[in-house]
């Protein structure tokens, strides 16, 4: 077992560095039998976890309403004003 742990143990390794850090124990485990490496996954994950490595997921990209610097600014076609006039005034709740 230690000496197939031994071998196992650099593929891990290279498949992780391979992914920037991002594979866990699963896709990694997927990589190996994609590649004939006979392993389970949750000897691929004993292993990882005695390395300490773990999976880090990429953040997905989020979409912004900044506009870029180049567009111009929609006109106030409604001519809505969204300031209050009195500050008792945007209160929703009513008073008697």
């Amino acid at each position: 077992r230690t000496r197939h742990d031994r071998e196992l143990m650099p593929k891990i390794k290279r498949i992780f560095a391979a992914s920037k850090g991002v594979y866990g124990s699963p896709r990694v485990h997927a990589e190996l039998v994609a590649e004939g490496v006979m392993a389970g996954r949750k000897k691929v994950a004993r292993l990882m976890r005695l390395e300490r490595l773990r999976g880090c997921p990429k953040r997905r990209f989020r979409i912004t309403t900044q506009r870029g610097p180049t567009h111009p600014v929609a006109k106030n076609l409604l001519k809505r004003n969204f300031a209050a006039r009195d500050c008792e005034l945007h209160h929703a709740k009513h008073n008697p």
